[in-house]
C-alpha cells in the first residue's frame, strides 16, 4: 500500500483537513494517509522541518511527505517544490527551513513544481501533484528539475578546547530543549573527562547525563533522546517556561 503523510499548521478542526482527506481518498483511494500534525504552530516553518526529519525515515521506501506550512513572510513568494531524497519524495514549498531537511551528500534530486495562482496552494500546488505522482504519473511532468539544489548551511555546534557551544533546534511538547549536539559530538568533544552543561544562566548547570528520566522535582536533567540529540528538561516543568529557553538558544558545556 503506497503511503503520503501530511503535516500543516491548520489545527484539527479546520474544514482544509477534510477538505485534502475528501481530495485524497477520491483521487487515490487505495493510499494510506498519514497525519502526523496539524498542529504545528502557525506558520513555523522550523518546528514543521524538525518534526518531519526526525521521523521521515520511520516510513517505507517511496512515502510521500507533504509539509504544508509556509512562513509568514513568504507566504506568496514561497515556491512549490519536491524532493526526492533516501528513496522517498518530499513536496513542500522552498523556504530554507524546509531545504535544511536533506544533506547534500545523499544527492537529493529537487523539481520546481507547475505553479499557479491558489487560494489554497497546500491541495492545488502540493497534493494534487503528490497524487499524481502516486498514480503513476512521472515526476518531469509535474515540473523542471532543478539543476543544483539550493543547500542550506546547517548551523551546527561551535568547539574550542575546552568549550562547545550549542543550540535549541527544537522545543517538545514537554517543553523540554532538543539541541544540535549529537553524542558522538558530545563524547568526542568530552574525551571522559568531567564536564558542566549551562543553561542560558551558570546557575542552571547539570554535570551528568542521565540514562532515564528519574531526577527530583524541579532539577535540570540532559539526556540523548531516540534521535541521538542532547535534550535538557526540567522534572515536572516546562523548561522553556520556568527557564525561558526558546528556538536558537545557546547551551554551553565546559569540559573541566
Amino acid at each position: 500500500m503506497k503511503t503520503i503523510t501530511l503535516i500543516t499548521d491548520w489545527n484539527d478542526d479546520d474544514y482544509f483537513v477534510g477538505a485534502v482527506k475528501g481530495y485524497m481518498l477520491s483521487h487515490c483511494p487505495d493510499i494510506k494517509l498519514v497525519e502526523i500534525s496539524h498542529r504545528v504552530p502557525l506558520f513555523d516553518i522550523q518546528k514543521a522541518a524538525f518534526i518531519l526529519k526526525s521521523c521521515y525515515n520511520s516510513y517505507p521506501e517511496k512515502t510521500v511527505h507533504i509539509s504544508g506550512v509556509r512562513g509568514f513572510n513568504n507566504r506568496k513568494s514561497a515556491l512549490p517544490v519536491a524532493v526526492s531524497y533516501k528513496g522517498q519524495f518530499f513536496f513542500g514549498f522552498d523556504n530554507k527551513a524546509f531545504i535544511s531537511i536533506f544533506d547534500d551528500d545523499e544527492n537529493p534530486e529537487m523539481w520546481m513544481l507547475n505553479n499557479q495562482e491558489s487560494t489554497f496552494p497546500e491541495l492545488d500546488l502540493l497534493l494534487k501533484p503528490a497524487a499524481k505522482l502516486l498514480n503513476g504519473e512521472d515526476i518531469n511532468t509535474l515540473g523542471t528539475p532543478v539543476s543544483e539544489m539550493p543547500f542550506v548551511a546547517k548551523i551546527r555546534p561551535e568547539i574550542s578546547a575546552k568549550f562547545m557551544v550549542g543550540n535549541v533546534m527544537y522545543i517538545n511538547g514537554y517543553g523540554n530543549a532538543v539541541t544540535n549536539i549529537t553524542r558522538k559530538i558530545f563524547e568526542d568533544f568530552i574525551e571522559d573527562k568531567q564536564f558542566s552543561i549551562t543553561v542560558l544562566r551558570r546557575q542552571n548547570e547539570i554535570t551528568k547525563i542521565s540514562a532515564i528520566i528519574d531526577s527530583p522535582e524541579g532539577e535540570l536533567f540532559a539526556i540523548f533522546n531516540t534521535l541521538g540529540l542532547l535534550e535538557i528538561g526540567q522534572m515536572n516543568y516546562r523548561l522553556d517556561e520556568s527557564v525561558g529557553v526558546g528556538l536558537l538558544s545557546k547551551i554551553r558545556i565546559e569540559k573541566k
